[in-house]
């Protein structure tokens, strides 16, 4: 049986991918980041789907926790509870009898968390220069 570098490697090639496929995993206790490996951690908010983006790009390892999300994409991603009111907002926004409406909503936050990965990759850099 063939192992994760292997059926990667294959995706890969299949795909024609400009970037690498990537892991997530979630981690019971917070401590049990402090094992990782070259970890980055942050002391900054991230909308959860900024996080692939800066692995993919940067070939960085990052740990992050509750603290490091915004409501919304902890609700989301599962790191909080959510709330009967919380599921109505959502529904509401991605939602809609205007065929298209969800689909312009995700490519403008796709464009939003593109932007804000952007941004904080290249105040990165700056940073690393000035050390």
């Amino acid at each position: 049986m063939a192992g994760w570098a292997e059926y990667a490697s294959e995706l890969e090639r299949l795909l024609r991918l400009t970037t690498r496929p990537i892991a997530y995993k979630k981690f019971e206790k917070a401590v049990d980041l402090e094992k990782v490996p070259k970890l980055r951690k942050f002391d900054r908010i991230f909308n959860f789907c900024q996080l692939p983006s800066l692995v993919r790009r940067e070939g960085w390892t990052v740990g992050i926790t509750r603290n490091n999300l915004g409501e919304r994409c902890a609700r989301l991603s599962g790191l909080a509870a959510t709330t009967e009111e919380a599921k109505r907002r959502e529904a509401e926004s991605y939602c809609s009898d205007l065929n298209g409406s969800t689909f312009g909503y995700a490519i403008n936050s796709g464009r939003i968390a593109g932007e804000n990965a952007a941004e904080f990759i290249s105040t990165s850099r700056k940073r690393k220069r000035k050390t």
